[in-house]
């Protein structure tokens, strides 16, 4: 996985006021999130190999506008931008596009990645999805 910072170099560390429009929401802390969801941010740490202090240079979160309460966690790796959308409660999916566009191509290839109830099967299922899709096959 790529720091956030590394991605956007180029921006100040707490400036994603392009990726906030784009997501339709505001870009909140880990610790805001984990104060709001603490059940999700149990699972996700417990998935995920890197620390609870480290959170904050690894995932960015957004606290979506809309009449229900959403929030989108983003993850990045070299060739693709993850995204898990959560429901509390009651939904958590995740979505991938590429980073990177093919000779030719304008538009961003992406799938979706599981999804099911709000609960730690889930989000376990999640995680080891993006970490195989993180993996390169080996040609012997």
């Amino acid at each position: 996985m790529f720091k956030v910072t590394e991605i956007y170099e180029t921006k100040p560390r707490r400036d994603f006021s392009e990726l906030s429009h784009q997501y339709k929401g505001s870009c909140i802390t880990y610790e805001n999130l984990r104060r709001r969801e603490p059940k999700f941010c149990g699972w996700f740490e417990k998935a995920l190999p890197i620390s609870r202090k480290e959170m904050k240079d690894y995932v960015l979160i957004f606290k979506l506008n809309s009449k229900e309460i959403r929030y989108r966690v983003c993850i990045f790796n070299e060739n693709y931008s993850i995204s898990i959308t959560i429901v509390p409660n009651k939904y958590i999916g995740g979505s991938l596009s590429t980073r990177k566009y093919l000779v030719g191509e304008r538009h961003n290839r992406g799938r979706d990645l599981i999804d099911g109830k709000f609960n730690e099967k889930t989000v376990k299922k999640l995680v080891d999805q993006i970490f195989k899709n993180s993996l390169c096959k080996l040609e012997v």
